[in-house]
């Protein structure tokens, strides 16, 4: 062998070595991501999905069976998650298991999905091991589940699964992505984003770090940032084409009433301080002393993102918090394998993964008591067709029809005009604002109209009564005082017979024309 030959090959063997280390790192990458998702699935599998997500099941389903959205689907959120769900619902019926189920098996096949692209990110890291790279893409994967533990399915949950990899992305590396890599990122995001307008926070906040960090504006018109808002735009295009009447009723409802869909300030900060607290010594740390570590402003930029977008929406929800907890674990484990020693700032950040791992085991997976509230008063051989609530909340609603198996005859997916027409009434002047009073009261009157409608047209053969007074001030709130007067009420409660009455719900059977359990039940109830 010459000596030109002996020199080539010594040149080449490095080359041929590292990528053998790519290849198997790659698949263990995989491997890893394809069992985190089988274990979480087999976790999920056959839970109690949350309340918003039983809903979405609920009228996605009916929507691709002909119902109109904003029609006869009145809901207060825009059409994207419906679209997102709709894959659910078709694997759902082309395997035969249940909604719920199907819609876990989607989520982790986009987490999947996810991890697999944020590992083709992250390997272009050229100055990380492999071992501390697949130790940040576990920590990835438990961002992408276990804040979300007991919302899953959630909107929050969605855009953060979908838009990781596009964050990730926006880490200094050596190695530069092909635009069309970019591009694909960041449309991909711009799905996740889209579900909510507070999610644009994301985006922004790490555009703002660049745009601070490289003291120029040039990466605001970078060709992500340009790929998200094309999509954008698109999506409204799209949505006020297809779905005129979001933008033409529902909106202006909301702004009215959709506002008193809270909890309390006390609540508010109760579940701020149980999700956030546990990482303020790292934040602390990180902010006095401002480590040398690159991407690490990105990675704060979006977990600040995300806790601005739950003071934004100021409503208390806690999945609300997801994206921040997501995205300061993230956060905590690049802090993790990027220092060399064990540093105050990587033990306030194993503090705050700590806290946060112990909070998400206490409370466990999602629960939903007014499930087996209403169960219990249910008899199971009555196999109904057809459950109405009437609730100023979603928890009782959707979820029990998912349980029950049977369908959800009402256009809402709670009474969410009524709160805050009542409350807006309560609390307004009507004397001095004769306006803002009409508007409010033909709003309840419209809701109660269409309850009405919904019962005659849908004849559930349960009709549940709540007997909460959630989100409404006046804590007399009764629902037979609210309907007593409603054209049609009392002609369609003749066909029921209450039940029971229980610490929750009065439970009315629908007895003319009732077959089977359903009959006997009737005529033992005389």
């Amino acid at each position: 062998m010459s000596d030109a030959t002996s020199s080539a090959a010594q040149e080449q063997f490095p080359d041929l070595i590292r990528n053998r280390m790519g290849q198997s790192s790659a698949l263990v990458a995989a491997a890893g991501a394809l069992i985190f998702s089988a274990l979480v699935l087999g976790f999920l599998w056959g839970r109690t999905v949350n309340h918003d997500v039983a809903w979405y099941l609920i009228a996605t389903r009916e929507w691709l069976g002909g119902a109109r959205l904003y029609v006869d689907i009145y809901e207060v959120n825009p059409p994207l998650n419906f679209y997102l769900t709709a894959p659910a619902v078709f694997l759902a019926d082309l395997t035969g298991i249940a909604d719920g189920n199907a819609l876990s098996a989607m989520i982790c096949v986009w987490m999947f999905i996810s991890l697999l692209a944020s590992w083709t990110i992250l390997s272009r890291q050229d100055d990380l091991p492999t071992s501390r790279r697949l130790v940040f893409l576990f920590g990835v994967a438990l961002a992408l589940f276990l804040p979300a533990l007991r919302d899953i399915g959630q909107r929050e949950q969605l855009m953060v699964i979908f838009a990781t990899p596009w964050l990730l992305a926006q880490l200094p590396r050596r190695e530069r992505l092909s635009p069309l890599v970019t591009m694909a990122l960041a449309a991909v995001a711009a799905v996740g984003i889209c579900l909510k307008p507070y999610f644009l926070l994301l985006p922004l906040s790490v555009t703002l770090w660049q745009v601070l960090s490289a003291r120029s504006l040039r990466p605001v018109l970078s060709l992500g940032n340009l790929t998200m808002f094309t999509v954008g735009i698109a999506y409204v295009a799209a949505a006020y084409v297809l779905h005129p009447e979001y933008f033409s009723d529902v909106i202006p409802v909301a702004r009215l009433v959709y506002g008193t869909i809270a909890l309390s300030d006390e609540v508010l900060y109760r579940v701020l301080a149980f999700r956030a607290l546990p990482f303020l010594p790292f934040a602390v740390i990180l902010l006095v002393s401002r480590p040398d570590l690159p991407g690490i402003g990105v990675l704060a930029a979006a977990t600040l993102a995300g806790l601005c977008s739950y003071f934004l929406q100021w409503n208390g929800f806690p999945y609300h918090l997801v994206p921040f907890s997501a995205f300061a674990v993230m956060t905590a484990f690049w802090v993790l394998v990027r220092v060399r020693s064990y540093t105050p700032l990587a033990m306030a950040a194993c503090i705050g993964l700590s806290l946060t791992a112990f909070r998400v085991v206490f409370f466990g997976p999602y629960k939903n008591g007014y499930v087996n509230a209403l169960l219990a008063q249910t008899d199971p051989a009555w196999k109904p067709d057809g459950l109405m609530v009437l609730s100023t909340q979603v928890m009782p609603g959707p979820p029990v029809a998912l349980a029950l198996h049977t369908r959800w005859t009402s256009r809402y997916p709670h009474a969410w005009l009524i709160p805050g027409a009542l409350n807006g009434l309560q609390h307004t002047d009507c004397a001095v604002d004769k306006a803002r009073c009409d508007q409010l009261t033909a709003i309840l009157d419209r809701s109660r109209r269409e309850n009405v409608d919904d019962l005659v047209k849908g004849r559930p053969d349960i009709l549940a009564i709540h007997k909460g007074t959630d989100f409404v001030d006046a804590s007399t709130f009764s629902w037979y005082e609210l309907m007593r007067d409603v054209p049609g009420w009392a002609e369609a409660l003749r066909d029921y017979k209450q039940m029971s009455s229980g610490q929750y719900f009065d439970i009315w059977l629908r007895c003319t024309g009732a077959t089977g359990a359903i009959a006997a039940s009737c005529d033992a109830a005389k």
